[in-house]
This record gives C-alpha cells, structure tokens and sequence, in this order.
C-alpha cells in the first residue's frame, strides 16, 4: 500500500469517527489514537461515558459506520484496505 493510499484511508476513517457522539469519539481518541489502555482511559475519565464500559460499545458503533460505508480487503501484501462504497449501496441510518 503506497503512502497516498494509507493517507485516503485514514482520512475516510477519521470521517467515520467524526460521525460518532463526541464521547464515543473521546474514547477512540484515549484508546486508539493514543494508545491508552482501558486503567488509563479509566484513571483520567471525567464521565462514565468515557470509561473502559464503553469502549465495546463504541468499536461496535465504528464498526458499523464503515461497513455501511466501505468495502474492506486484503491486498497483495496482506494489508488491510478499504474503497468507499458507491452512494446508492450505502445504508441510511
């Protein structure tokens, strides 16, 4: 996967994150983007919202944002990729 390619997907995948509830989104901040384990999410958490609870919930809430939105595959390489759906596939919600 060249670095255009890695940059479009992670640009598409913040979109989906976006999406999300502002504490939803906190919490993939604290844990994936920041690589905090859940003790640490739950150390600095200022609302349950934001505990360990809910870091299911919210993988579960991306999960299905980018497969309403995106198409995933393995490339030749075996890396993890994905295309947006055309618009007509895509489900409402």
């Amino acid at each position: 996967m060249t670095r255009l390619e890695r940059r479009e997907m992670h640009g598409c995948i913040r979109e989906y994150v976006h999406r999300l509830s502002p504490a939803y989104r906190r919490v993939i901040e604290l844990k994936d983007l920041s690589g905090l384990t859940n003790a640490e999410i739950a150390a600095i958490s200022v609302s349950v919202s934001e505990s360990p609870k809910f870091v299911c919930t919210r993988a579960v809430a991306l999960r299905r944002l980018l497969a309403d939105g995106c198409e995933f595959y393995c490339t030749r390489d075996s890396t993890l990729a994905c295309d947006r759906k055309p618009v007509s596939v895509r489900k409402t919600r």
